[in-house]
């Protein structure tokens, strides 16, 4: 989903700080990133990461290339 290694290491660095926000804060923060698809597509995707009772960790993503493209548009 990154082909870029720099922008992996920047994702995966930005979602473990946001458990320890969403931790301390009690509320969730939603990040916005750019994936690719193994077919080579481009998705933007929003993600919410989250601290389960227990301490896991969870992480939901919903597809937002539909809606994000089409706000852009009335701009």
């Amino acid at each position: 989903a990154y082909p870029d290694e720099e922008y992996r290491h920047n994702v995966i660095s930005t979602w473990q700080r946001d458990f320890i926000e969403n931790e301390r804060n009690r509320e969730i923060l939603s990040r916005v990133f750019v994936v690719r698809c193994k077919h080579g597509q481009d998705k933007i995707i929003r993600f919410r990461p989250v601290i389960l009772p227990g301490k896991s960790q969870f992480i939901t993503y919903e597809d937002i290339t539909t809606q994000t493209k089409a706000e852009e548009a009335l701009q």
